[in-house]
């Protein structure tokens, strides 16, 4: 008798018992990154990053489209950011032949999140970044802060345009184009 109640409380556990979530996404994550020039920093920034991550497969991927990139700068007038923004779409990034930007890569450790304790835990994944048709291996590291449903992740990533064939003039590029952090900020939500 002792062993049937045994034996039905195994059947029931799993159904009493929910586990810790192990996958979360959002379409509305931030994507930002800054060109230091001598007379001002140039800014794009997109609010239209979707990113989702499996903890328990251990990947991470990010996409976005090229034209969600927005220059809001104090420096220049909003008609010239959108020169700023017509220029980075149609020259450098070719937005029409190149729509979008896409990261897949694996966590290079397991992620271990405590739901509630709002600690973060540090991360660094290791995959390929399609930018301007061109896949690279790319590195990104940062946090995931667990709330209550959901997580927060802060990462960033160095790139050099030049390697994904993004044609950037030498007497620009030499300057302020070697290389560019990205960074990307959201809350992603379980699902």
């Amino acid at each position: 008798m002792i062993l049937r109640y045994f034996l039905l409380l195994l059947l029931l556990l799993p159904a009493v018992y929910k586990a810790p979530a192990q996958q979360y996404r959002t379409t509305s994550a931030d994507a930002s990154f800054a060109v230091n020039a001598p007379a001002k920093t140039i800014t794009g920034e997109s609010h239209a990053v979707s990113v989702r991550i499996d903890l328990k497969q251990g990947f991470v991927q990010l996409k976005t489209k090229v034209q969600s990139f927005r220059f809001s700068n104090n420096f220049v007038a909003d008609t010239l950011n959108q020169v700023v923004r017509d220029r980075f779409n149609s020259y450098y990034m070719e937005s029409d032949r190149f729509p979008e930007i896409i990261y897949n890569a694996r966590f290079s450790s397991s992620i271990r999140l405590k739901a509630g304790n709002g600690a973060p835990v540090a991360f660094r994944t290791e995959g390929k970044l399609l930018l301007h048709g061109v896949a690279q291996p790319a590195v990104a590291e940062g946090t995931l802060t667990p709330g209550k449903g959901s997580v927060t992740v802060r990462a960033h990533m160095r790139l050099q345009p030049a390697t994904y064939g993004i044609r950037i003039p030498p007497y620009i590029g030499d300057m302020y184009f070697k290389e560019v952090e990205i960074v990307v900020e959201g809350t992603l939500n379980t699902f």
